[in-house]
Order: structure tokens, then C-alpha cells, then sequence
């Protein structure tokens, strides 16, 4: 009844000094299909932001432009209804991408079922 819930966390690890994540590439595994999420969808799918109990020197913070604010050094738990932007239950297995254009490419995916 809630919806597509996903939960991630984040880390800023090894900079830059603002990490931002702009986009969230969702392919669905079996299809081989993407639903990808503008920054303006992830800051209305977020509901929560849980932030670790130290912090170097900011807060995660998220936004319709930058998506997800991470500041070098933090970590964060980050809370979504998928449904909030999608207006539908996803379904099946998925492999999520987080986009950080800041960053250079690095292979890093994880799969999630719904």
C-alpha cells in the first residue's frame, strides 16, 4: 500500500567536494528496460533523509536541481517512494544506477526487487 520503497545509502568518499547524484537509472532486469529519474523526481520521491551520526561537514541535502547533495566526507540513508513521480507500483527485479557526473565512471551497480 505504500508503494515502490527503495533505500540506499550514500557516501561521499574520496570527492569531489560536492557529490551531487543527478539522475537514478532504474533497468529492469528481465526487459532490459530503463526508467530513469531527473533530479526533479528524485527530490519529490524522497521522503527521508536519515544522516550518519558524524558528520565532516555538512548534512545530506537534496533538491529539484542538484538531486542528491552528498558533501565530501558524509554519509546518509536515503528514503524513496518511487511512486511519488512514477504514479505506479514497480514490479520484478531492477538494477539501479546512480548518475554522478562529477565523478569518473566507475562500475558499481546493485539489483533490487520490487
Amino acid at each position: 500500500t505504500s508503494g515502490s520503497i527503495l533505500v540506499f545509502n550514500v557516501t561521499d568518499l574520496d570527492g569531489p567536494n560536492q557529490a551531487a547524484v543527478t539522475e537514478i537509472i532504474l533497468t529492469n532486469v528481465t526487459t532490459g528496460k530503463n526508467i530513469t529519474l531527473t533530479s526533479q523526481n528524485i527530490s519529490m520521491d524522497i521522503y527521508r533523509v536519515v544522516d550518519a551520526k558524524y558528520h565532516y561537514r555538512d548534512n545530506v541535502k537534496y533538491n529539484q536541481y542538484n538531486g542528491i547533495y552528498v558533501p565530501l566526507g558524509d554519509e546518509a540513508t536515503i528514503y524513496m517512494n518511487l511512486t511519488t513521480s512514477l504514479h505506479y507500483n514497480l514490479s520484478g527485479k531492477y538494477k539501479v544506477t546512480l548518475v554522478v557526473p562529477t565523478q569518473k565512471a566507475k562500475f558499481a551497480s546493485a539489483e533490487v526487487t520490487f
